[in-house]
């Protein structure tokens, strides 16, 4: 599916938020934003973009604060098992996946298998309910996950 090895993407995300360790004053958070390219699963030469966006806030316990947030423009349901690998390495005490509103329309019956990719008994899952008031170019958050067991692995 992707053109580099699969562990190549999750050993990235590994370094993406070990090398954010800075110290932040109370009350401060730092935001670092990533655009990441994978190869499209049946389309040669065409890319899936998503944007990244890494935040700590400060905090007694920093790893607790971590979030990091997804932004997905198209083709949620093949990258729900990339996304799955970033849960599996628990790294971030809550993910949330936001998906561009055009994006959820279509997805339909694929919601149930996005459900399935991603599930692991490590996390909780909040599905939200979306209104259509939305424009078709607008994000909504489509799931907020948090970790139930930091750094164990129970999948």
């Amino acid at each position: 599916m992707c053109n580099e090895p699969e562990d190549t993407h999750t050993v990235g995300m590994k370094r993406f938020s070990q090398n954010q360790t800075s110290t932040l004053p109370s009350g401060c958070r730092e935001e670092y934003k990533k655009i990441v390219y994978v190869s499209h699963p049946t389309i040669p030469d065409k890319k899936i973009k998503y944007r990244l966006c890494y935040t700590k806030s400060s905090g007694y316990e920093s790893e607790s604060n971590e979030v990091l947030r997804i932004e997905i423009s198209h083709d949620l349901e093949n990258l729900a098992h990339y996304i799955r690998k970033i849960l599996d390495y628990h790294r971030f005490k809550r993910l949330k996946i936001y998906v561009k509103y055009s994006e959820f329309l279509k997805l339909h019956k694929e919601i149930e298998k996005v459900n399935n990719d991603l599930f692991t008994c490590n996390y909780t899952f909040k599905f939200s309910f979306i209104p259509s008031s939305y424009k078709e170019e607008e994000y909504v958050l489509l799931y907020e996950i948090e970790g139930i067991k930091r750094g164990e692995h129970l999948g």
